[in-house]
């Protein structure tokens, strides 16, 4: 019983880490001149056919940012918008497939 006790105290010692404050260095300059500072131009994934840099960093290839900075945040909206219904146009044509209404 004592064993069991120890390796119960033992995992929630260990859980107990997850919910500690994690100290952040402070970012650059450099990452938040990029869209006014706004949040997801630091991404490091990587961009298949961009011949460039190859990574989705500041991944703006026709300058919205440089051209309408006051238009910005409608642009990052729009985009949540259409990505939103494309998922649910998929999901419609997905799911007749497997689900009939009876009487069809």
């Amino acid at each position: 019983m004592a064993k069991f006790t120890s390796a119960l105290l033992a995992a929630f010692a260990g859980t107990a880490a997850a919910f500690a404050p994690v100290s952040t260095p402070a970012k650059s300059t450099q990452l938040n001149e990029f869209a006014n500072g706004l949040v997801g131009g630091e991404g490091p994934e990587p961009m298949p056919f961009n011949f460039g840099e190859k990574t989705s960093k500041n991944f703006d290839p026709i300058g919205f940012s440089e051209r309408a900075p006051e238009w910005l945040n409608w642009f990052r909206e729009a985009e949540l918008k259409h990505g939103r219904q494309a998922m649910l146009g998929v999901v419609g044509f997905v799911v007749p497939e497997f689900v009939r209404v009876p009487g069809e």
